[in-house]
């Protein structure tokens, strides 16, 4: 069973805990479930050999090919920084129709994420970054992130951590939560001082970046903002924590993430599947995705 919600407790002298309530305690058995369409598109995504592997998802030249979106989603599968790109496109493009459609408040609600596919994260992860540089100024700007983050409610930025044996490859997340003016850090193995280097260096880079792009800000100080450990469920394999993390990443509101089993994992591997492929918004539809949904489509409830 995964772990209980609330905040740990860390020596790290620069972090600042913000206490709340527990969760209610976990649930004994499964509570996300897959539809019948979204498990028989994920059964015939994963089963289906091709001679090639096309591309499977593509919003604005971020893409994904069969493949890689196969091995990822199996039982056992380590996300690939594709997949999870292009989750995290998704979600923003979606956000984005809905605001122009008026049914999201736009800076109240906007929960930007960073895509780890660019070079943005690598340069957030560089201990000897120069913030002085001049061409980081607007590396936080509109044209570079999609979004105006000072008008963001919640900006994600979901790592991969590659320690010294390849082996130990996880991912965690790291909210720059702009309500509670906190860096929210949501990691499924639950260890503070594996990731302690990291997500120090992530955020101090962050504060500065922000300042560059936005010396104008009034909303908050950036450099005010502190570390924040949210207890999130566990993983059982370290392999299921890409997983985890996406679910995260729809789930956290800024303050909780719902309490859910291991269990779950394989429901959410094949929802998040058939979410993205079969996604209005998906630029790139093969023909294994079109004959499914015409056959499929009419007649399961999605």
């Amino acid at each position: 069973m995964m772990g209980t919600g609330q905040l740990k407790e860390s020596t790290m002298p620069e972090a600042s805990f913000l206490g709340f309530q527990d969760f209610q305690e976990l649930p004994e058995e499964q509570v996300v479930f897959a539809n019948a369409f979204e498990h028989e598109f994920y059964k015939t995504m994963i089963s289906t050999k091709l001679d090639s592997s096309p591309g499977i998802f593509e919003v604005n030249k971020v893409w994904v090919d069969h493949m890689t979106l196969s091995l990822s989603m199996t039982p056992g599968g380590w996300i690939h920084p594709y997949v999870m790109d292009c989750f995290g496109m998704l979600s923003n493009v979606a956000q984005i129709h809905q605001i122009k459609e008026g049914k999201r408040q736009k800076k109240k609600s906007f929960l930007g994420i960073l895509s780890s596919k660019k070079s943005l994260l690598q340069i957030l992860m560089d201990p000897m970054l120069n913030h002085s540089d001049p061409s980081y100024n607007l590396l936080f700007r509109f044209n570079n992130v999609g979004f105006r983050l000072e008008n963001a409610g919640l900006v994600r930025a979901f790592l991969q951590n590659f320690p010294i044996h390849h082996l130990e490859k996880q991912w965690i997340l790291i909210v720059a939560n702009f309500f509670d003016q906190t860096f929210d850090i949501l990691n499924p193995d639950n260890s503070i001082e594996k990731f302690q280097s990291i997500v120090t260096t992530v955020t101090f880079n962050f504060k500065s970046l922000f300042k560059n792009s936005y010396p104008g800000c009034r909303l908050f100080n950036i450099h005010d903002f502190k570390l924040r450990y949210i207890e999130v469920p566990n993983h059982n394999f370290r392999y299921d924590s890409g997983v985890l993390i996406m679910h995260f990443i729809r789930s956290y509101n800024g303050i909780i993430v719902p309490p859910i089993s291991n269990g779950d994992v394989e429901a959410i591997r094949q929802r998040i599947s058939c979410q993205l492929v079969t996604s209005t918004f998906n630029e790139h539809q093969i023909p294994l995705v079109k004959q499914f949904l015409a056959v499929n489509a009419p007649n399961l409830v999605r």
